[in-house]
């Protein structure tokens, strides 16, 4: 009975693991198809005020916007990297304390060694 129990709440994380993934892939391509069309406005709002045609408020205005789009698929993309984690989980993981990193391995260094030079 536990064993059954197990399962299909193991299935069911699966299956809403998946949804939920998708869900997010569409919503991600979205919000990357409204951030496209809030830059093309960014671009023509510089390029009214360049012709004199727009206030400097006109371009302010457009880079706010598309900083808070681009803030929003930012976000998008952070909840739909937390559903695939969280898919990998339910699927078992794969960690654990066989990936466990060596203590003799160096460390790696995201910044080069300065140059002798």
């Amino acid at each position: 009975m536990q064993y059954q129990f197990a399962v299909r709440q193991a299935f069911r994380e699966v299956s809403d693991g998946l949804v939920a993934h998708t869900k997010f892939q569409e919503f991600r391509k979205e919000q990357e198809a409204l951030v496209q069309s809030y830059q093309d406005y960014s671009k023509i709002a510089t390029k009214r005020f360049k012709g004199g045609l727009e206030s400097f408020l006109s371009v302010l205005d457009a880079d706010r916007q598309l900083f808070n789009v681009e803030l929003e698929l930012a976000n998008v993309q952070r909840d739909q990297l937390i559903t695939l984690v969280q898919l990998y989980k339910a699927l078992g993981g794969g960690w654990g304390s066989r990936t466990r990193f060596s203590a003799a391995a160096p460390p790696v260094s995201p910044v080069p060694a300065p140059s002798g030079n």
